[in-house]
């Protein structure tokens, strides 16, 4: 089964109003806000087409879910993990609370907290290159037109021949501030996406040691097909030579931009197997999630007792909740592999 195709509304803006713009980038800022963005859309909820899609799918048995998961193309996987560093590793009282808290919002509130781009380790995550090199005049003069239309809709004949042709001359005049005024536009959209980072692989070393606090943390296992919904939201990154992205500005925005923005890494990330759920305009919210979607706590090999512990003081608290129990497993050091097996 084909994933429908992305909603328009998933490239929508949020625009950061406290944010010291100059002219030029709040008139971009609108053109673009007026271009992408679908009224109404909520990348919280799904689309029509996506609600029928999922409409008997989701109220099927387990099994008959997995074969849905199984179905889609391009390819989604069911059991995908995330890595978090043990709270009780935080040097603090005051940090271990806060990172306890950060840890039951998942596994007692179901909730799961998303990040922007801007939070992560990789500094060129989201940043493509845009080079006006290769743009032609039809291009720009598209997009002028397009933007004037969205931006001003009540100008007909010369008045809007002189509104587009001025824009179009302002950016053949001011090429550089131009493309510097578009860009800056481009990654104010890309920080205001919420992005949550998954991988497939449990058992990778270096993931253990970056994310894990060296093998002293844990790895939760989410079950997707007990949320059929994600299927719809969740993207696999893709990773290249060390050569970036390059982008045409001033031209419709597509889902070949939207994958080189947000799902194009360098090669010498490719072990980290990464699949990003992403929400448009979500960035530092909560997604709320069913219970029954995480399934597993993976405690690393060096974890210490009070970690141990502190998961299975987890399960209990999820039982006067109400919530169904997850098996926690002790993760150890294969002995004929380097990786970690459970």
């Amino acid at each position: 089964m084909l994933k429908p195709p992305l909603p328009c509304g998933i490239f929508t803006i949020n625009k950061a109003d406290k944010m010291n713009y100059n002219l030029n980038q709040i008139e971009i800022l609108q053109s673009l806000d007026a271009i992408l963005q679908t009224p109404g859309f909520n990348s919280f909820q799904l689309t029509p087409l996506e609600q029928s899609i999922l409409s008997d799918a989701q109220n099927q048995s387990h099994h008959k879910r997995i074969q849905f998961v199984k179905s889609l193309q391009p390819p989604t996987p069911q059991i995908l993990y995330k890595y978090y560093d043990s709270p009780l590793n935080k040097p603090t009282e005051e940090l271990i609370h806060k990172a306890k808290s950060n840890l039951e919002c998942i596994l007692l509130n179901n909730e799961l907290y998303l990040s922007s781009h801007t939070d992560f380790n990789d500094p060129f995550d989201a940043y493509p290159h845009y080079d006006l090199t290769n743009t032609t005049s039809r291009e720009i003069l598209d997009y002028c037109t397009k933007s004037i239309q969205t931006t001003h809709p009540k100008l007909k004949g010369g008045a809007l021949k002189r509104e587009i042709d001025k824009l179009v001359q302002s950016i053949k005049t001011h090429k550089e501030a131009s493309l510097q005024n578009f860009v800056f536009a481009m990654r104010t959209i890309n920080k205001n996406y919420g992005i949550y980072c998954l991988t497939t692989d449990p058992s990778n070393v270096l993931m253990w040691s970056h994310y894990a606090h060296n093998h002293q943390g844990i790895c939760l296992e989410f079950d997707i097909s007990e949320h059929l919904f994600l299927t719809f939201r969740l993207f696999e990154v893709s990773y290249k030579d060390n050569k970036r992205e390059v982008l045409k500005p001033f031209q419709e925005f597509t889902t070949k931009d939207f994958e080189a923005c947000l799902l194009k890494k360098a090669k010498s990330w490719e072990y980290e197997k990464e699949w990003r759920l992403i929400f448009s305009n979500k960035c530092h919210e909560k997604l709320r999630i069913p219970p029954t979607l995480i399934k597993k706590i993976i405690i690393g090999p060096k974890a210490s007792p009070e970690t141990i512990e502190y998961a299975h003081e987890i399960n209990l608290k999820r039982k006067e909740h109400d919530l169904p129990q997850l098996s926690i497993k002790r993760g150890r050091l294969c002995d004929k592999e380097y990786k970690v097996t459970f």
